[in-house]
């Protein structure tokens, strides 16, 4: 969104649930927020039996929406379609068996895997990260189609901060070492068991901020109990200067958050909260060392003690970022949208 409204272009972000019937995403909403957070292995689980049982079950279910979907787009005057999620997109390939859409319509990855139901979709074109083309053909998407652009992030985070402004501005020591422990917007339990670990054991130079996001729960339980070398901040709009400030980040591996951590030069401790999907996250991280990585959250605060004590790795670390990275996929991804849209134009003529 903020490419397109750089360039004067008029975007609209919609929830694809609101197509749904409303029953039925309410539960499927509350739930994945439910599980996510509080019994993650479950949620992990999901995601590995939606990829084990036939894609055509999860594309009925998407079909629920297809009807709406059309009418809502038949109204919106839009040039262009872009799905960052598998329901979006498998609404679309139906509606686009039933009616008449002729806008260009497109799926952006934000995982480093192939997501349930990538092998029902029809497309017009995938953005996907960079080395996973082979993943991608083989699960039947056409090559001709495929742009390996990179995950997008927001453009605050391709903006990198010297670190002493960074801690000035927020008002963080100069003289620690800080990780930060996030686990995205729904934060969840085992936060509170890495935090309790960390005070434990690390050093007086060292400090833990955690950020629990939407999570209040494990906010209040956190700041009850006041932990040594730690700092508790829920919501927060400016993850972005944390990242900067920062010498190390310790999450889950969500593509997303990855990203824009890779985005920020920043040394990263992978945790493997959310099993299989994410751990396709983490082993891409881990395997071309942009990351560290540990497969359960008891083992997370030892490695970060650790890691904040040994400036060799973490430098190396970031060198491997610089030096295998991709530079501001989202400038890139919108530029490869743009040129999309020329055959659309001209044949508007």
């Amino acid at each position: 969104m903020e490419q397109a409204q750089k360039h004067g272009d008029a975007c609209e972000m919609v929830n694809a649930f609101q197509f749904l019937p409303k029953g039925e995403a309410k539960i499927v909403t509350k739930s994945h927020s439910f599980i996510a957070a509080n019994i993650p292995k479950i949620f992990g689980a999901g995601y590995k039996a939606a990829e084990s049982v036939s894609q055509r079950v999860i594309y009925t279910l998407c079909a629920q929406g297809a009807s709406k979907i059309y009418k809502f787009l038949q109204l919106g005057g839009y040039d262009i379609i872009i799905c960052v999620h598998a329901i979006s997109a498998l609404m679309i390939t139906h509606a686009k068996k039933k009616f008449r859409i002729p806008q260009p319509v497109c799926f952006v990855a934000t995982d480093y895997s192939v997501v349930p139901g990538v092998s029902e979709m029809n497309m017009d074109a995938y953005f996907i990260p960079v080395g996973f083309k082979d993943k991608f053909v083989s699960f039947g998407v056409p090559e001709r189609l495929i742009c390996e652009t990179g995950i997008p992030v927001g453009e605050r985070f391709y903006i990198k901060r010297e670190k002493y402004e960074a801690r000035k501005a927020l008002g963080l020591p100069d003289d620690k070492r800080i990780a930060m422990l996030m686990c995205g917007s729904l934060g969840c339990r085992s936060m509170i068991s890495i935090a309790r670990r960390f005070s434990e054991i690390s050093s007086d130079d060292q400090m833990l901020i955690i950020i629990c996001g939407n999570n209040k729960r494990v906010k209040n339980r956190l700041e009850e109990e006041n932990l040594r070398n730690t700092m508790v901040i829920g919501y927060t709009t400016e993850v972005d200067m944390y990242m900067d400030a920062v010498d190390l980040l310790i999450s889950k591996a969500g593509g997303l958050t990855s990203t824009e951590a890779l985005s920020k030069r920043l040394p990263t401790l992978c945790v493997n909260i959310i099993p299989y999907l994410e751990s396709q996250n983490q082993d891409y991280m881990v395997d071309r060392g942009f990351a560290f990585g540990v497969d359960k959250a008891d083992e997370a605060a030892a490695a970060a003690c650790e890691l904040l004590g040994n400036d060799e790795k973490l430098s190396e670390i970031r060198l491997n970022i610089e030096s295998g990275f991709i530079e501001n996929s989202a400038a890139y991804l919108y530029r490869c949208l743009s040129a999309l849209l020329k055959p659309v134009s001209e044949n508007l003529r």
